[in-house]
């Protein structure tokens, strides 16, 4: 049986994050999430994605998400800041007024990167 398979990217702020924090670091908790209406996969370990990160992605119509990779990287002044998960890369970059900028790339085997969203 074939299980379709999709990949999500979620982006949370920590719980020791505020997304006001104007000149300090801030940390973020990035997910590459696989929704499907099917079970766990065999032969994986993957941990079911939280409530609060589930309570987002309502609007898509899959009924169960596995976090395939968790980051947690620190968002600064002093440049982006790249995130590898599987297949893309997040690029994740402070703006100022407690805001930040995130690149979502796809990444393909001797390609470069692609730009898919910003």
């Amino acid at each position: 049986m074939n299980l379709l398979r999709h990949l999500l990217l979620i982006i949370a702020l920590s719980a020791g994050a505020s997304a006001s924090s104007v000149a300090s670091d801030c940390k973020l908790r990035v997910e590459l999430a696989w929704g499907t209406d099917g079970t766990r996969p065999e032969g994986k370990d993957l941990a079911e994605l939280d409530g609060k990160a589930r309570e987002k992605l309502r609007h898509f119509r899959w009924k169960n998400y596995w976090v395939v990779k968790s980051e947690t990287p620190v968002v600064d002044a002093k440049g982006p800041n790249k995130v590898a998960l599987d297949r893309c890369l997040v690029e994740l970059k402070a703006v100022g007024n407690g805001q930040v900028e995130v690149r979502l790339f796809s990444v393909s085997p001797g390609k470069e990167p692609k730009l898919i969203k910003t």
